[in-house]
């Protein structure tokens, strides 16, 4: 299930948020960029068209790596998280 969907700042990318991560399509010709199964994702949001990644958790499901008071910074390039923070 779709549970996020936006463009970063200039258009140029659809980040996509689901049950079992992300994805990030390119809005020129809709190609798959990117994709983590990192567990469910309520907010994708995407640094213009860089590698920087915030994302939030989803609340409704049961795992702590996936609640929506822990936002994480995540770098697409190198396919890791750079930083999460605790609210």
């Amino acid at each position: 299930a779709i549970t996020y969907l936006g463009f970063n700042q200039d258009q140029t990318c659809l980040a996509v948020g689901t049950w079992r991560g992300f994805k990030i399509f390119s809005t020129e010709n809709f190609v798959l960029l990117h994709q983590e199964a990192c567990g469910a994702v309520s907010v994708v949001e995407m640094l213009f068209r860089t590698s920087l990644l915030a994302l939030v958790g989803c609340s409704s499901t049961r795992t702590p790596a996936s609640s929506s008071r822990k936002l994480t910074m995540w770098n697409t390039k190198d396919r890791c998280n750079i930083c999460q923070l605790q609210f």
